[in-house]
């Protein structure tokens, strides 16, 4: 593997576990004084909140 990783995901024993080191992407921040939004659903992240729901359902499916 190569490049960086921001979380992992494994079947361990009965269950799954997902870790990640980075939460911004699992969050919805706003910038009060600029009104930038960031984090979950930030411009050029759309992806994000299907990603959140896929790792759900795969948690939710042991």
């Amino acid at each position: 593997m190569s490049g960086w990783s921001q979380g992992a995901v494994l079947e361990l024993g009965k269950g799954r576990v997902a870790v990640f080191s980075e939460g911004m992407m699992f969050s919805s921040q706003l910038v009060e004084s600029t009104g930038k939004t960031m984090g979950l659903r930030s411009v050029g992240a759309e992806q994000n909140e299907e990603f959140l729901l896929n790792i759900m359902r795969w948690l939710a499916d042991s």
